[in-house]
C-alpha cells in the first residue's frame, strides 16, 4: 500500500511541515520542532501538541568568562 496519498493529506493539513516516512516505518516531521512516531495517529498527535506550544524565546543569558595565561607564547 502507498502512502502517498496519506503523505499528500498531512502535507495540506499541516503546510508549516515537513513530513516523511522512513524506510523503516517510522513517520517523521520538521517543523518548529522534530517529531517521529510509529504510526500515522501518532505523529499527528505530535504535531498538534508541537503547534500548541508557544512560540520560543530567544534571550541573551550573562556569562562569565575566565581565561588562564599558561606562561607559553
Amino acid at each position: 500500500m502507498s502512502d502517498e496519498p496519506t503523505l499528500d493529506r498531512l502535507r495540506r493539513l499541516h503546510p508549516g511541515w515537513t513530513i516523511s516516512r522512513d524506510v523503516h516505518g517510522v513517520w517523521r516531521a520538521a517543523g518548529r520542532t522534530h517529531v517521529a512516531a510509529s504510526s500515522v495517529h501518532g505523529l499527528v498527535d505530535a504535531i498538534g501538541r508541537a503547534d500548541s506550544l508557544p512560540p520560543p524565546t530567544h534571550r541573551m543569558v550573562p556569562t562569565r568568562c575566565v581565561v588562564y595565561r599558561t606562561g607559553r607564547a
